[in-house]
């Protein structure tokens, strides 16, 4: 039987399947707050990311600013754009 696909726009050297030892939710608002402590600690930054590569085990991660990145086995590269659609629906909630 085929193993299933996330539905987040993940990548990694391999892909996300469903026997991930962490969630695609986990993974994105780990992301999120990546990039929220960096903007936070930079206030007067202009560049923007192309992503943040998170390693699904920890959970830790770093802002990727080249655009072709190269990820070690555990990380996931979670895209800009994905975040950006993660903080638009956060907002419109609250």
């Amino acid at each position: 039987m085929p193993k299933s696909r996330t539905n987040l726009n993940l990548q990694n050297t391999g892909s996300i399947a469903s026997e991930s030892s962490t969630s695609e939710s986990s993974l994105l608002a780990a992301a999120c707050s990546i990039y929220f402590a960096y903007h936070n600690s930079h206030p007067d930054w202009t560049r923007y990311p192309c992503g943040v590569a998170v390693d699904r085990l920890s959970l830790r991660g770093k802002l990727i600013f080249a655009a072709k990145p190269i990820l070690l086995p555990k990380e996931v590269f979670v895209p800009f754009s994905q975040i950006e659609r993660a903080i638009g629906q956060q907002l419109l909630l609250s």
